[in-house]
């Protein structure tokens, strides 16, 4: 069976068609696992107040480029960073600092979406 919250979220992504190449798959998939194995362990391990401009500040630097973290649409890549970032608000009361302004802007993109709306923040 397929288990892991990651391996779900890219078998998701896999039957919607929205990982058409080898190329699309591992890049999501470096996302996915990164927001899985790296930044959920550092925010839950120091609760949400770590060094966030060290952990999220290459994220923020993709965000200045483009909407989203693979480019100008929401994917499974997305879904993951940007679902931690927002356990670590609704359980540990993390805000995001002042100089990750393009991670603020996504985060309110996310929340602005009616997926969004009718599930976390519903």
């Amino acid at each position: 069976g397929i288990f892991e919250s990651g391996a779900i979220m890219l078998y998701v992504a896999d039957l919607s068609g929205s990982l058409p190449t080898p190329e699309a798959r591992g890049a999501a998939a470096a996302w996915v696992v990164w927001a899985n194995a790296t930044m959920w362990p550092a925010l839950e391990g120091s609760r949400g107040g770590g060094n966030l401009d060290a952990l999220l500040g290459p994220v923020d630097a993709i965000l200045a480029k483009s909407p989203w973290i693979l480019g100008d649409k929401l994917s499974v890549a997305d879904c993951a960073v940007a679902s931690y970032i927002k356990y670590a608000q609704l359980f540990f009361g993390m805000k995001i600092p002042g100089t990750l302004k393009n991670i603020s802007r996504y985060m309110a993109d996310v929340e602005k979406r009616d997926q969004f709306k009718k599930t976390v923040g519903g």
